[in-house]
């Protein structure tokens, strides 16, 4: 490995560069004290969702509307960022054209939803027209070692330098375009980089296809890095005893020597160095598109992303990439990396180690020294490979995100949002790749998983997470890894066998640290006790005399699976290395051979691993004579024997194959007490498993991993960790512990599928307050040293011990929150809350809604609450709003930054003094109804109306929740949005006009949409005041949404019912109807004259102002109008002075306007087919329809003749009429009138139709959400239809995905 020392001074010398130092705005954030900080915001824990978007690859063609559903979604369950990708196939889709509308878009809606953005912009997949316009030679170029011949691989060629600067350009106009924009938190600038095809199918390539044999480029860069090593071909010979003559004929290696007894083949093959080249060519890389990045955006944040713990375990796929030797490059390139990013990937299986979160973060932590951030974590609900977690990822995906932020991740986000259907086509285990989400394709939630997740961040905003972490500090080391780069050649094992060993060191409640060659030989260790080694046969010769100082300088030794440097990097015998051994451990290994090793290449499962049986030969430790273990490993070591020390578990090697028993597991104490002491397992014991058919459970390896650790460290080094867990289970329960002030931090997580009771034991916690920081639970207020602690199934805990007072709430009153929605829906019932509380006084307890932390909306109080522990139901009124409270308060929250509401609990004695410190939740009022532009305005709680009179207002509802359990708190339009082929759930908007005892009239609309508004009319009677209520209604008639105000009776109406004589009905169906007419000041109702057309009156208006007439039902009867209501058309006849805008509008608010020229004072006849009208209700009809238009200044318009025709009185030409066809408007002495008809619901939903001199009519849909939906369900068939023919092309690169969460 790199010097960290060097690192941390080059970022010293470089913190003055131009692109760090320059002012950076108040709301894009950056590092402050090791975490995310910004002056708006303070410190920064992001906790999100990974979310794939516009993505076609992996499936992810999200509609806009879709897209801003899912931020909506993801925003409501607490999520404060998101990890996003800016594909550059969709980006840059031709060399010479960019398309930021969808990047556009998903920026946009992040700064709506307040969602911090980390976007993934690098790539090593180019778009399809790469290749065309920079040439062959910009795409790598493989080796198939199946085949034996080369060829061009799908990843862009590192050594390339048009490949390069296409890379720089892309990031370079991504970040410049964006440099100003707060939602972006971080540039991912790279993912996963390697030298070959991470998307290659396991099944097919179980070793990779490695990539660099170009000879345009990649070999020329290869022999210029030996010749600037070595500097002479001689100086490489002796290195690699070899014969070359010059550089130019050093060949690439092209396959991994998988026979590790091959000594001399692999030194001569130069793998180290051919490995070290690879990870220099890619480190150079990222630091330039980290300079790209920087140069045009530096304001905002750049990281790199490589996945946690094990990509893969066989040292055939060393990928070449290194995050010390990226960070390294990054630092001397002069733009640092900001922090890293990993995607870390724990196995829900009892027995494996990987069950542990811990070893990602902290691997990285160690060797970089900069924030690590998890931009993906999580488990499969359907898992193919792991079927155990299948049942098991409900519970234990908070376990993840809790574990993941204390071994000291900056935040952590869960792959994936939701499910991604289209991968269940594919065959196991790719088809696990589908069941990743926690909600469904259709954004249905995924139950307890769904749940886990949005109560882990609703509980990470209440405890204020971000204030515990940042004044946190890490303990000091009880043991130090040692990893240095000597290991390159076999370094996926090493990684492999060291995750799988590290869960048993925290179980054992140890702190373990990673050191490097340079600490190493800096004596980082010293601090400590004791040196532990994993997989060390690949050794220089000097380090393994540093270990022996070591050991004389008192530190213990412990080494795992292999005897330590019996090589050294190059793979060259280490001189005297066999009477090193028998210093070191006593051990005779003269004769010591390989019984089995596997790792160098794929074997199928469980091949890779051989039986072996461990037999206790002594009580020692967790140890009793005869105590027996099978199991099987990778790693297993025949012919040792032991010629002094204690031996205490042997083995007959593989498959019980010897007939000498062997020292399988030895300890050493040389005597000499200034001398550490020095233990060594003979195999594999990290990744170890219980081979198929053998009657052992998979806790039988966790016992067995503690039982060698806790006997080597607690029983022979005698290393006593400051916490130890006994009872039952306590095997399976991981602890750590941070420093805090007046206290520390403690975290518990059992990787058990079975709930444990255990006995945590600290001299650390006596005399403290132990409390519950999920629950604010008071454990114990004068804790003794051992507390009794219960936990649930792959459950994870953190407790906060402290002694006077509490940094998150000093009072001794400590009350908390069990049940309470994040999001709720204002109603006229009562919310119930569920309060715990631990009080040292009689006390009251007050629940607050608020508005903005200030305006108190409710109130609810329990009195008498005696001290004490308990809970308690508190049922909270959620005010219904009104016409006094809709503007100053009541409006939908609209997630911008953080809710608008609050509930806050404060704790009282009974004297009213304050005796806690308030505690808060964010809350979300999800549904909103409310009354606009009623006329006359409303503006206060009471209103004025008049007598007779029509009404028209706006009846808006917001949010309206799903009615659907597997919904939880989604829209209702999820259904409609996410192509679900049921029809959409619906709830009924209810008007009520009511006086003091009567309901005066009232109107049922089925509402379908989350969001809208419906036009309401209604008429006055001559009684009152009124109760003015809008209610919405779910199926079963429960209120879920309430509004309402009061109106008064004020003065005569010019409202009135017309004299018959203006108007007529032609068919008796209709006597429960009649006409009503309205129009400005001065409009003549009954105007006498004998020229009218029908009778002698008719309505007249000479007064500038809006005037019209209507159908209405005479009284509340509910009449069936029959079938041929639909098929009738409205007559009526009009002249005018002046051109007219005639203003058809339904129930729906459907609106036609129809021009029509001035009639020159002479009567004319319009007959107009009303069917284009989508909401004429046929059963119970208040209004059908009204008609309205505007008189001007200087004109006069009149009406008369008003009739509803029904289909056998329409003799016209031709007839019936039907849409598509066209009837003349009756014949007039005057030219015929030109009418144009528009249809308007809104400003972007227009249908307008010219009309001259007929009238054509056609009902059309409105285009815009039929086209949306129409794309959408067209995408969902052509997803499906594309599965088929690209489950190929992206089973392979789903490959690598999977594997870095499963291998």
């Amino acid at each position: 490995m790199i010097n960290k020392f060097i690192i941390n001074i080059l970022l010293l010398l470089f913190c003055i560069n131009v692109y760090n130092c320059a002012a950076i705005p108040n709301n894009i954030l950056r590092i402050k004290d090791g975490y995310l900080w910004s002056p708006n915001e303070g410190f920064v824990i992001a906790h999100g969702l990974a979310y794939q978007t516009f993505n076609p690859e992996v499936y992810a063609y999200q509609t806009f509307e879709q897209l801003s559903y899912d931020l909506s979604e993801m925003k409501k369950m607490k999520a404060n960022s998101v990890r996003v990708e800016f594909t550059w196939s969709q980006i840059q889709p031709t060399a010479n054209n960019y398309d930021f509308t969808k990047s556009d878009f998903l920026i946009q809606e992040c700064e709506r939803y307040g969602l911090k953005m980390f976007v993934l912009i690098g790539y090593q997949y180019p778009p399809s027209w790469f290749e065309g316009t920079f040439g062959r030679d910009a795409m790598a170029t493989h080796f198939d070692q199946y085949t034996q011949t080369y060829g061009k691989s799908n990843i862009l060629n590192y050594n390339n330098p048009l490949a390069l600067q296409a890379y720089k350009d892309y990031i370079s106009n991504i970040t410049l375009r964006y440099k100003t924009a707060s939602s972006i938190g971080a540039w991912i600038i790279g993912n996963e980089f390697a030298f070959f095809d991470l998307w290659e199918s396991p099944n097919t390539y179980p070793s990779h296809r490695f990539v660099g044999f170009d000879s345009a480029f990649s070999l020329p860069s290869y022999r210029n890095y030996l010749s600037q090593n070595y500097v002479t071909i001689s100086n490489l010979n002796s290195v690699w005893g070899t014969s070359f003559t010059n550089f130019n004929t050093v060949p690439m290696v092209i396959e991994y020597p998988v026979d590790r007894t091959q000594q001399s083949q692999i030194r001569a093959s130069g793998l180290y160095d051919l490995i070290q080249w690879r990870k220099q060519i890619i480190a150079k890389f990222t630091a330039q598109g980290v300079q790209a990045a920087k140069m045009a955006d530096p304001n905002h944040l750049v990281t790199y992303a490589m996945v946690g713990s094990i990509f893969s375990g066989l040292d055939t796929n060393i990928a070449g990439e290194d995050a010390v030797s990226i960070v390294k490059a990054c630092v001397q390139n002069g733009f640092p990396i900001d922090f890293w990013t990993i995607n870390n990937y724990p196995w829900t299986v009892t027995g494996s180690e990987m069950r542990s979160a811990d070893y990602g973060v902290v691997k990285y932590r160690e060797n970089l020294n900069i924030p690590i951030l998890v931009t993906e974590t999580g488990l499969s609900t359907s898992d193919s490979l792991f079927a155990e977690t299948t049942a098991r990822a409900k519970n234990a995906i908070a376990n993840l995100l809790w574990e993941h932020l204390f071994s000291g991740a900056i935040g952590v986000h869960v792959f994936h949002w939701s499910d991604r259907d289209p991968f269940t086509y594919y065959p196991p285990p790719l088809n696990r790749e589908a069941y990743f989400g926690i909600v469904s394709g259709e954004r249905q939630c995924k139950g307890c998983i769904f749940d886990q997740v949005k109560n882990a961040y609703t509980i990470m905003d209440r405890i204020q997470i971000s204030k515990l972490l940042v004044n946190a500090t890490r303990p000091t080391k009880d043991i130090w890894m040692l990893w240095t780069s000597d290991i390159d050649i076999s370094s996926n094992r090493y990684n492999q066998e060291a995750a799988m060993i590290w869960g048993a060191f925290r179980r054992a409640g140890y702190q373990i640290g990673i050191m490097d060659e340079t600490e190493f030989e800096n004596s980082i260790y010293s601090n400590s006790k004791a040196i532990f080694l994993p997989r060390n046969f690949l050794m220089r010769s000097t380090h393994l005399d540093l270990l022996l100082n070591a050991i004389n300088s008192g530190i213990h030794v412990h080494a795992s699976t292999d005897l330590p440097g019996q090589y050294d990097q190059y793979y060259r015998i280490n001189s005297n290395w066999k009477n090193k051994m028998q210093q070191i451990f006593a051990l005779n290994v003269s004769n010591a051979i390989i019984g089995w090793e596997s790792g160098s290449q794929a074997l199928s499962f469980p091949a890779e691993y051989k039986r072996m049986t461990l037999v206790a030969s002594t009580n020692y430790g967790s140890f009793s004579n005869g105590m027996t273990q099978i199991f099987g490993s990778w790693k297993i070591w025949h012919s040792i024997t032991s010629t002094a020390g204690q031996t205490i578990a042997t083995s007959l090697g593989v498959e019980n194959s010897q007939s000498n028993s062997i020292p399988s597991f030895h300890l050493y104490n040389s005597g000499n007490v200034n001398q550490g002491k020095r233990a060594i397992n003979l195999f594999a014991l990290g990744d170890s498993i219980i081979v198929p058919g053998d009657p052992f459970s998979g806790e039988s390896l966790w016992d067995l991993r503690s039982n060698i650790i806790k006997t080597v460290y607690q029983n022979f080094f005698n290393i006593q960790p400051k916490f130890t867990l006994t009872g039952s289970g306590s095997n399976y329960v991981g602890i750590d512990y941070q420093n805090i002030a007046s206290g520390l931090i403690i975290s518990l997580c059992n990787y058990a599928n079975a709930p444990v009771t255990v006995t945590l034991n600290s001299q650390l916690i006596q005399g403290k307050i132990i409390e519950n920081l999920f629950t604010s639970k008071i454990i114990s207020r004068n804790a003794a040293t051992s507390i009794v602690i219960s936990l649930k199934n792959d459950q994870c805990n953190w407790l906060y011990a402290y002694s006077p007072t509490s940094i998150l709430n000093p009072s001794a009153q400590k009350i908390w929150l069990i049940e309470a929605p994040i999001v709720i829906n204002p109603n006229l019932v009562t919310l119930p809350l569920k309060l715990a509380y631990d009080l040292t006084v009689n006390s009251k307890i007050y629940v607050n809604l608020l508005y903005k932390s200030a305006t108190i909306l409710s109130t609810s109080t329990i009195s008498n609450v005696a001290q004490g522990s308990g809970t308690t139901i508190v049922q909270l009124t959620i005010p219904p709003p009104t016409l006094e409270s809709i503007n100053r308060w009541y409006k939908t929250s609209n997630w911008i930054s953080k809710s608008d509401y609050d509930l806050r609990i404060i704790v009282k004695d009974a004297s009213t003094n304050v005796v806690s410190t308030a505690i808060s939740q964010s809350i979300n009022i999800n549904v909103g109804i409310y009354a606009t532009n009623f006329l006359p305005a409303l503006n206060t709680i009471t209103f004025n109306l008049l007598n007779n009179t029509i009404y028209s207002f706006d009846a808006f509802w917001q949010n309206l929740p799903s009615n659907l359990f597997k919904d939880r708190f989604a829209s209702i339009d999820r259904a409609v949005i996410w192509n679900q082929t049921s029809p959409p759930m619906n709830y009924n908007l209810l008007f009520e006009l009511i006086d003091s005892s009567n309901l005066i009239t009232s109107q049922t609309f089925s509402i379908r949409s989350a969001n809208g508004f419906k036009n309401i009319q209604f008429v006055t009677r001559e009684k009152g005041p009124y109760t003015f209520q809008l209610s919405v209604l779910s199926i079963d008639g429960t209120s879920i949404a309430y509004f309402s105000s009061h109106g008064k009776i004020v003065q005569p109406t010019s409202f009135v019912r017309s004299n018959t004589d203006i108007a007529f009905f032609s068919d008796g169906a209709l006597n429960g109807f009649t006409i009503y007419t309205w129009g400005a000041n001065g409009a003549i109702f009954n105007a006498v004259n004998s020229g009218a057309p029908q009778g002698t009156t008719y309505f007249s208006s000479s007064s500038p102002g809006w005037c019209g007439f209507g159908i209405f039902t005479v009284g509340d009867n509910s009449i069936n109008l029959g079938d041929f209501w639909p098929l009738g058309k409205l007559s009526f006849m009009i002249r005018s002075t002046i051109p007219v805008n005639i203003q058809i509008k339904d129930k729906s608010d459907d609106t036609y306007d129809y021009y029509i020229d001035s009639t020159n004072d002479s009567w004319k006849t319009i007959v107009l087919d009303l069917s284009v009208l989508c909401d004429l209700d046929l059963s119970h009809i208040f209004s059908p329809f009204t008609v309205n238009y505007a008189v001007t200044t200087g004109g006069s318009v009149s009406i008369d003749s008003v009739v509803w025709l029904n289909p056998t009185q329409l003799n016209l030409n031709p007839a019936p009429w039907s849409p598509g066809s066209s009837f003349t408007i009756a014949p007039s002495a005057s030219r015929t009138p030109s009418i144009t008809i528009s249809r308007t619901r809104s400003a972007s939903r227009t249908r307008s139709i010219s009309l001259t001199p007929t009238i054509s009519l056609s009902k059309t849909k409105t285009a815009s959400r039929t086209a949306s939906r129409t794309a959408s369900r067209t995408a969902s068939r052509t997803a499906s239809r594309t599965a088929s023919r690209t489950a190929s092309r992206t089973a392979s690169r789903t490959a690598s995905r999977t594997a870095s969460r499963t291998i």
